[in-house]
């Protein structure tokens, strides 16, 4: 059955808007592209058999024999006339590429403030023009159509390009100021994938003592059922495999197992990876909820419309779709790991997809933090154990100086009540977030706040419970995005079985306007309740570091 994705998966024009818009605040700088021509009498060529590309901004400093080599995103193709239609955008021809269309911001940035710890690599971007994250290869076009599927040839020749220029010398030898080389290979979305599947053929290319790692933005593409409870993007997955040729420039230990296309999921391949890597993603990644979770097939009815694309319009019913859509998820990342002390990652709850390329998430405002902390100075100069933004390598500590050191990094955000967003608060408030905060209970809540709800049964008068869901109703606005107050008064009420009114009927503004979730970690401490359900849900992080 042929899988309708929005956009030809993905061509997103409101994401480009939205990137166009943080480019400009951002001032970032545009970088030439190189085209590959004599790439083309090798066959390694785009989807319209045009030369690939990238583009390259030269490192400095100690940088100077260090690479990243980012793989950029773009869906993938899954019929002729699927990729015939790419042909005419930079996402099949490097004919309608320009340098313009991909900036060099977030994780490739040459800014020491906003990337502090890859600003002065050498920092490539591999361009994107085949559709089947850089795996088809297939001899024969046919000349209706002229098609090309080489994408793996279009991986090898830029890596080979890439040497030439000098990531040769990215090993283990000393350098400039002392320090070693090293090599990194990272993509987002497709490009994610691209570089999971790409990872030990890229450590190929290096001697055995050169430092190689892998990273993975939004690549994290699960094998999960959709609304429906089937698993029709997996027959997706089958025509991309099959139209391209793919099944050979997958990991071999996994196609002699199971059918090719499930290789081409990371949960069934990383098992394989040998090169560590390091997985940045979020359990509500909004492409996979809107092309895995809710398609129109799922949904017929459109029912999951409004929802998929705005939270704050979701349903309890669909709130708890997305929660499970999450647990799935989780137990798929999970299972593919192994405890493998090769493995780190950072999964977080934002209703995004991609985050490593955006400035904004990056390393900004906005952007995702680890038990509340953001530190101004790069991992470089921080001990391992800090949790620390993980733009600023507390989490990618494994690829900044750590990458030395053996140690490896997890981080998964348990169940968090309803919304699963994390917090962006601290576990004390300040003074003008509290004000902000009782004028808003005072208006959200109404008659919660008055004498007529003071009714309230003795199971929801006991203080601990009653404070850990009098915490947990204030963590639903502390998230990225924010679920609305009305969604979070349904959720909770359909959780608990009572009405708002009973359970917040002896309130004070005071008490409620400081709690957060690390709050209701500590209540649940302090009571002894961890083997409960609800404190199992009232931790806000689960954090692990292993010693190999």
């Amino acid at each position: 059955m042929m899988i309708q994705l929005r956009s030809n998966l993905w061509l997103p024009h409101t994401l480009v808007c939205l990137l166009i818009i943080s480019l400009k605040l951002e001032g970032t700088s545009e970088v030439a592209i190189t085209i590959i021509e004599g790439a083309v009498a090798k066959g390694a060529v785009c989807l319209d058999g045009s030369p690939p590309a990238y583009q390259f901004d030269a490192g400095f400093g100690d940088g100077v024999n260090n690479w990243l080599v980012h793989i950029q995103g773009g869906g993938w193709c899954n019929s002729v006339n699927d990729c015939r239609m790419r042909t005419y955008s930079q996402y099949g021809s490097s004919k309608k590429m320009k340098s313009s269309d991909y900036n060099f911001t977030g994780i490739l940035r040459n800014k020491q403030e906003l990337n502090p710890s890859f600003y002065n690599w050498n920092r490539v971007a591999m361009r994107y023009c085949d559709g089947s994250s850089l795996t088809g290869d297939i001899e024969a076009v046919d000349p209706a159509t002229n098609l090309h599927f080489r994408g793996a040839r279009v991986f090898n020749i830029i890596i080979e390009e890439l040497l030439n220029k000098g990531m040769k010398y990215a090993s283990n030898s000393t350098t400039l100021k002392g320090r070693c080389g090293q090599a990194l290979l990272s993509g987002s979305s497709a490009g994610g994938l691209a570089s999971i599947l790409h990872c030990d053929k890229f450590k190929a290319f290096f001697p055995s003592s050169t430092r190689v790692k892998c990273f993975s933005d939004a690549g994290y593409f699960a094998h999960v059922k959709d609304l429906s409870g089937e698993f029709k993007f997996e027959g997706y997955y089958d025509q991309v495999v099959t139209l391209h040729g793919s099944t050979k420039n997958l990991y071999p230990e996994c196609t002699s197992k199971m059918k090719p296309s499930l290789c081409f999921y990371p949960q069934f391949a990383m098992p394989y990876v040998r090169t560590p890597i390091f997985i940045l993603h979020s359990t509500y990644d909004s492409f996979q909820v809107q092309n895995i979770l809710a398609t129109p097939q799922a949904d017929p009815t459109g029912q999951f419309t409004k929802c998929k694309q705005d939270i704050n319009t979701c349903s309890t019913n669909q709130i708890q779709k997305l929660q499970d859509f999450r647990s799935e998820f989780l137990e798929a990342f999970l299972v593919a790991q192994n405890g493998s002390s090769r493995r780190g990652w950072f999964v977080n709850n934002c209703f995004t997809h991609g985050q490593c390329e955006y400035q904004s998430k990056w390393l900004g405002n906005l952007s995702p933090k680890l038990n509340h902390k953001l530190s101004t100075a790069p991992g470089l100069v921080e001990p391992p154990t800090q949790f620390l933004h993980h733009n600023d390598f507390g989490v990618f500590v494994y690829f900044g100086q750590p990458f030395y050191n053996p140690l490896s990094f997890r981080a998964v955000p348990c169940r968090c009540f309803a919304t699963k967003f994390s917090s962006v608060h601290g576990d004390k408030p300040s003074a003008e977030y509290a004000k902000l905060r009782k004028e808003s209970l005072e208006s959200e809540f109404g008659n919660a706040l008055t004498s007529r709800s003071k009714r309230l049964s003795m199971y929801y008068s006991f203080g601990p419970f009653l404070a850990l869901y009098r915490a947990a109703y204030i963590s639903y606005e502390d998230q990225i995005p924010p679920f609305s107050t009305k969604v979070a008064i349904r959720s909770i009420e359909s959780q608990l079985g009572a009405p708002i009114s009973e359970i917040f009927a002896d309130i004070s503004p005071e008490p409620v306007a400081a709690a957060s979730l690390g709050q209701v970690y500590k209540v649940c401490s302090s009571f002894a309740y961890r083997g409960a359900s609800s404190c199992k849900g009232a931790k806000a992080w689960y954090v692990t570091l292993f010693d190999p």
